[in-house]
């Protein structure tokens, strides 16, 4: 079993790597009367002309907002290496392990059981945080009208 699932781990390896470059390779290599229009197109100009007939609050806002979401990046990274951490020194992953393996002798069966494990108690232990930012963050923004049920039963399908 392990001589077929080596090389379909590699081709699968290779496709997921190889796929974003040959994607950009086929943008970046336009022909025609657009090839032309594009070498005269000032991004950054553009950029700026955009940005001066904003609203310097919502200028603000928006800045805000999207540095935000970036201390928000690094604290749920932080929050899940704490996660794996507690689960490593008080030896849950042990038991959630060893109990995967009494339901099971099959070792990916017993792989899939543990991950079952992780999913739903990493989304019980983190679920404050994703309460705050999918909910709160994004009413208090203004960017989002949904009722806490109807955001709540999103949740609950991404689960699935």
């Amino acid at each position: 079993m392990s001589r077929i699932l080596i090389p379909i781990t590699v081709a699968i390896a290779i496709v997921v790597l190889y796929a974003p470059g040959a994607y950009s390779y086929h943008l970046e290599r336009k022909t025609g009367p657009q090839q032309a229009s594009d070498q005269n197109f000032d991004v950054e100009a553009a950029t700026q002309a955009y940005i001066a007939k904003m609203d310097p609050d919502k200028r603000l806002r928006a800045d805000t907002y999207y540095e935000g979401g970036y201390w928000l990046q690094i604290f749920n990274f932080l929050l899940g290496a704490g996660l794996a951490a507690l689960l490593l020194f008080f030896k849950w992953s042990v038991k959630m392990r060893n109990l995967a393996a009494r339901i099971t002798k099959k070792r990916p069966i017993q792989t899939f059981l543990y991950w079952v494990q992780y999913l739903l108690i990493s989304t019980i232990i983190l679920f404050p945080m994703t309460l705050y930012e999918g909910f709160f963050r994004e009413h208090s923004y203004g960017f989002s009208t949904q009722s806490f049920g109807s955001w709540l039963g999103d949740e609950a399908k991404g689960l699935v």
